[in-house]
């Protein structure tokens, strides 16, 4: 390779050089904003020369490595939070939980094995605050028994003020408990059974967005598919440590795009894309298709330490939350099908990801790579998997063949 040279004109290049100049990343913000498209291309003429440009397993090389061995991680911006950690690690082993807890109702239990698991409670005090709400459920029991400091919330917006670990009760006629969650801050809660608000959810612990519980009516909620309505209170944990208020002083959701003179859908000013970075962090964005509004497109990018570390399940109710908070998104019920694309070392997590994304959002979920060419899809011809909701039936013939194909890749 000649980098002292001279330059060259095209019409030698052929003939003397195959290889004129080669173009490295000098920043690694270079490598973050080259887009795929030009890295799609493997070379083009500039100023007499050829540029070789980088491609696009080099640009995600760069990317990894980078934040795997260079940067330090900022735990403000990079770590899971404590709480959200606990969660996700008693949500994986919610079944042995299940078992070993059968004395207590975890649909007002749960935040306290959260609570455990994140050493914001010590076993006995866990053990006694699962033994206070499960007689609390569905009784005339006072609140303050297993929660202090309480507000009532009327508001969606305030459920999104909602600091990190604390509780959030469902009260039937203001007194009754029937559902109690734990706040994982930017109006996300944990719970078990969360379907109560959305016959769109499935059962079982889950960590949903404020958006999928309903709407509030003069103070109340109303959740989705029922026209009953219910007092909602937030409260600390009775016995965790409490160095804070319930609320946050920074909206999670905040006002970011102001009306324009010309664009009377946007008078009232627009507040979702403030909360949608903050909940898409892990790098993935979520817009409709600029050939179908009713098609979305979920772009994946390459990130810290893992491809996309985020839980499927968490991004399934991330989307359906956004659907909800976004005028400018379809209506799920709207939606035909989402576009997932993603750089080509993701796919064995994203083949999983895709058939949950379908599963639980019950929508067809189209796989391609950001490079789409025919070639391409001849020698890869998985990397366009399309996957559809399984339910039922498909379900047990899908596990059948997906059984009959490891035994078959196996020699078995």
């Amino acid at each position: 390779m000649n980098r002292n040279g001279p330059t060259l004109s095209k019409k030698s290049i052929s003939n003397d050089y195959p290889l004129i100049k080669y173009k490295d990343f000098t920043k690694i913000k270079l490598a973050i904003a080259f887009p795929y498209r030009e890295a799609g291309h493997p070379g083009k003429y500039a100023r007499g020369a050829l540029l070789l440009r980088e491609p696009i397993w080099y640009k995600t090389a760069a990317i990894r490595y980078h934040y795997r061995f260079v940067k330090k991680a900022s735990p403000s911006a990079d770590a899971t939070p404590p709480i959200l950690s606990a969660t996700r690690t008693v949500i994986s082993s919610y079944k042995r939980l299940h078992d070993i807890h059968k004395n207590y109702n975890l649909n007002v239990a749960f935040p306290f094995l959260i609570l455990k698991e994140a050493k914001l409670l010590t076993a006995p005090e866990a053990e006694d605050m699962q033994q206070k709400v499960t007689h609390a459920f569905g009784h005339n029991s006072p609140p303050q028994g297993y929660m202090s400091s309480m507000l009532d919330i009327l508001t969606s917006t305030e459920l999104l003020e909602i600091k990190p670990g604390k509780l959030l009760g469902i009260f039937h006629d203001e007194v009754f408990l029937i559902h109690l969650m734990l706040s994982m801050g930017d109006g996300r809660f944990a719970g078990v059974n969360n379907n109560f608000f959305n016959p769109q959810i499935t059962a079982g612990p889950s960590i949903i967005m404020a958006e999928e519980m309903g709407t509030f009516i003069d103070g109340k909620l109303t959740v989705r598919g029922s026209q009953e309505q219910y007092l909602v209170t937030a409260g600390n944990p009775i016995n965790a440590p409490v160095n804070e208020t319930v609320m946050s002083s920074k909206l999670a959701l905040q006002t970011i795009i102001g009306p324009t003179e010309n664009d009377e859908e946007n008078l009232r000013p627009i507040s979702h894309t403030a909360r949608e970075s903050a909940l898409t962090q892990d790098g993935w964005t979520l817009a409709t298709s600029p050939d179908n509004e009713r098609v979305l497109t979920l772009k994946m990018e390459p990130i810290s330490q893992s491809i996309h570390p985020v839980h499927s399940l968490e991004m399934a109710h991330i989307i359906r939350g956004l659907l909800y908070a976004n005028s400018r998104l379809p209506d799920l019920d709207e939606v035909l099908c989402i576009d997932l694309i993603c750089i080509f070392d993701g796919f064995t997590v994203l083949s999983q990801r895709g058939q949950t994304l379908a599963d639980n959002l019950r929508l067809d979920v189209q796989l391609y790579p950001y490079l789409q060419t025919d070639s391409i899809k001849q020698r890869h011809p998985q990397w366009f998997t399309r996957f559809s909701p399984i339910t039922g039936k498909n379900r047990v013939s899908r596990t059948r063949a997906d059984k009959f194909h490891r035994d078959k890749r196996r020699g078995s």
